[in-house]
């Protein structure tokens, strides 16, 4: 476990996050797998946490549920693939990654237990000998609070919560989909469900204590059928050959083949879409290579226009 090659990685990510270099537009468009194109609508009771909502006649699925779902999906790729990732200070911090049941994101997981711990604590003893780059993660007050709790860490759990934002700098997962402090390359621009009507189910009812089916106590849920669902999102700041865009090409190819949930009611079979390779369509611009502030302009503002190459040439040009 190399501190400097973690100092090192946190200077390039500074570096490289300090402006706009790459972008990757995306159009997926998503559809039932088999028969089960419908979409669990939540009754109004739920709407702190529902997936999909109602609006007059027409349904309204938030950001976050895709989003969501990408994320579910992505984090067990990585999990899976531990192995795969040659980078010594990006496997162990993709080890290390987990998100608790009652927590956030945290970087508490490492096999490495107390070995761990000193990573974390060198690792911040090291970012003090540069006063730029320990002020892009944190305030002076935060850094000695953090050295105030790491002197006598031991285990894990002792990690404090504020070192995340330097953790989850160094984590691939992170740096693709989000972290404590640092933000999600992911962007939903727009997602656009296509009907073909809504109605009720009816169901049965199954008693909590002897977790059998109760016949005499049904209930109904609301379901809008999908026809298609269409995502429209950009992808900033993915370097060529990084784990990030291995990561997300398997992830492109996941959808393709197994498809993900959305919209709740998973257990019953509701809400599988698989993308279809053939409608989606992506762009790949690297914005190093724009010279005409008019073409940028262009990029910039005109995002769909953009968006021309079908999705499976775009897959083969992420290896």
């Amino acid at each position: 476990m190399s501190v400097d090659s973690a100092f090192d990685k946190l200077k390039k990510f500074v570096e490289f996050e300090s402006k706009l270099n790459t972008l990757m537009y995306l159009k997926l468009v998503f559809k039932p797998c088999g028969e089960s194109g419908l979409m669990h609508i939540a009754m109004e009771r739920e709407s702190a946490y529902i997936p999909v909502f109602k609006v007059g006649d027409k349904i309204y699925i938030p950001i976050s549920s895709v989003l969501g779902a990408l994320r579910a999906v992505a984090e067990s790729i990585a999990k899976a693939s531990i192995d795969s990732i040659k980078d010594p200070v990006e496997k162990m911090l993709a080890e290390a990654h987990c998100e608790l049941e009652e927590d956030t994101v945290r970087h508490i997981c490492s096999p490495l237990g107390e070995k761990y711990v000193d990573f974390v604590k060198n690792l911040v003893l090291k970012l003090k000998s540069d006063k730029n780059l320990y002020r892009y993660f944190l305030t002076d007050e935060a850094l000695q609070e953090i050295e105030t709790i790491l002197k006598n860490a031991k285990q894990l759990t002792d990690i404090p919560r504020a070192v995340e934002v330097i953790l989850s700098s160094l984590c691939p997962i992170c740096n693709l989909l989000g972290g404590s402090g640092t933000e999600s390359k992911i962007s939903i621009l727009k997602i656009e469900p296509e009907t073909m009507g809504i109605y009720n189910t009816t169901h049965t009812s199954i008693s909590r204590q002897s977790l059998v089916a109760a016949p005499a106590h049904l209930f109904v849920h609301e379901h809008a059928i999908i026809k298609k669902l269409t995502v429209i999102l950009t992808i900033k700041n993915i370097e060529k050959e990084s784990i990030e865009q291995k990561l997300l090409k398997t992830l492109l190819n996941y959808l393709t083949t197994i498809g993900i949930f959305i919209g709740g009611l998973k257990s019953i079979g509701i809400g599988k879409y698989i993308l279809d390779v053939n409608e989606s369509k992506g762009e790949y611009i690297d914005l190093n290579n724009i010279k005409e502030k008019k073409e940028l302009l262009e990029i910039l503002t005109n995002i769909e226009a953009k968006i021309q190459k079908p999705l499976k040439n775009l897959i083969n040009e992420l290896d």
